[in-house]
């Protein structure tokens, strides 16, 4: 993990104008960096999230789930664990000779 001086540098060229905001910043990364890791994530997700509308959201979802089943339907039994081993063995030989 960083010390907090050396992310200083990150606080300057966006909040240049204001050095109030550069303390701030520095004050609540300190306070942060001694939160546990699973807290900090916390943190981290509430912030992503409080960005995503003005960032415009997230993409719509697609029915992925649908489409894998679909896919995986057919009129045939599943394989059996003896061909399936048999296709990996196959295919480490032509792979690696």
């Amino acid at each position: 993990m960083l010390p907090v001086e050396s992310n200083a540098d990150l606080a300057g060229p966006i909040m240049a104008t204001d050095t109030s905001q550069i303390s701030d910043y520095q004050t609540i990364l300190k306070v942060v960096h001694s939160w546990t890791p699973t807290v900090r994530v916390m943190l981290m997700q509430d912030v992503l999230r409080s960005l995503q509308p003005e960032l415009g959201g997230s993409r719509p979802r697609r029915a992925t789930l649908g489409t894998a089943l679909g896919m995986l339907a057919n009129d045939q039994p599943a394989p059996s664990d003896a061909d399936v081993a048999r296709w990996l063995d196959e295919h480490r030989i032509r792979k690696y000779g």
